[in-house]
């Protein structure tokens, strides 16, 4: 029956461990070179951005989609009307004062229609 030691001696595995002096560091220079690895990829990264940052500067509304020559769509809802135009202003102006006009004529004959209901009725009742 194989007992427990015999199976720790069964594994022949060897690999060769690298000389002492060309691989061996220590914590501390690890820790060094592992920041000055995070400073370097942090700088780097800076400069990238500062670097986009100028040309969207100087193409805002350059993509893929719109290259510096094509003038973008303006999409953003404009006003139908403005108050400042002079022309916009006496259109609408003569818009409002014909509507006006219209909504005080038709109060004019409703009230002339109901005044000639009221004398057809008096006419009707005064007749035997």
């Amino acid at each position: 029956m194989p007992t427990a030691s015999d199976d720790a001696v069964t594994c022949s595995c060897h690999s060769p461990s690298p000389p002492s002096g060309e691989y061996a560091h220590t914590t501390e220079s690890l820790d060094i070179l592992l920041d000055a690895e995070t400073q370097a990829r942090l700088q780097r990264r800076i400069q990238q951005e500062s670097s986009t940052e100028i040309v969207e500067e100087l193409f805002p509304y350059c993509s893929v989609f719109a290259p510096p020559g094509m003038f973008p769509i303006q999409t953003a809802p404009v006003p139908l009307f403005m108050d400042d135009d002079n022309l916009v202003s006496d259109i609408r102006a003569s818009l409002l004062k014909e509507r006006h006009d219209a909504a005080v004529a038709e109060a004019a004959m409703e009230e002339a229609e109901l005044a000639a209901l009221e004398l057809k009725c008096m006419l009707l009742e005064s007749t035997p």
